[in-house]
């Protein structure tokens, strides 16, 4: 993985959730998802994988994750995040582990969010952008 392809992932990821959390949903569902599989395929990946992950992305962010979602479905939420990247990197491992890690630093930044006011939830937002693609870049550089 080049290391503009990793810049792109890394800076439009929290972006396009950025945007996706202020006004427009499109952008977080079908941009991202979209930068996400072009990314992935210009780092060597095949076609039908990067297709995969781009689908995998769409699906994961459009997931409802705010205040009217129950409780107990958040942390399952924020555990898929990681789940595309399990398509470049299929492993017993990366299955757990970028599921568990991103689930476990989103609901921490979560939960912080509402004991502390200076935790934003645009700060929320960027950060699942940036734990999202975080993973992918990971995956494409370990597998």
């Amino acid at each position: 993985m080049s290391e503009p392809v990793i810049m792109a992932l890394l800076v439009l990821g929290p972006l396009c959730w950025l945007l996706g959390g202020y006004r427009w949903k499109w952008v977080r569902k079908y941009v991202w998802a979209g930068i996400a599989g072009i990314c992935v395929w210009l780092s060597s990946i095949s076609l039908l994988t990067a297709l995969g992950v781009a689908l995998a992305v769409g699906v994961t962010s459009s997931l409802p994750y705010g205040d009217r979602t129950p409780g107990f479905l958040r942390p399952l939420v924020f555990a898929s995040y990681g789940l595309p990247a399990v398509a470049i990197a299929p492993s017993v491992a990366s299955a757990v582990l970028f599921p568990l890690v991103s689930g476990g630093l989103l609901i921490a930044l979560f939960m912080a969010s509402r004991r502390w006011n200076f935790i934003t939830f645009k700060l929320w937002e960027g950060a699942a952008g940036f734990i999202q693609a975080s993973t992918l870049v990971i995956a494409c550089l370990i597998r």
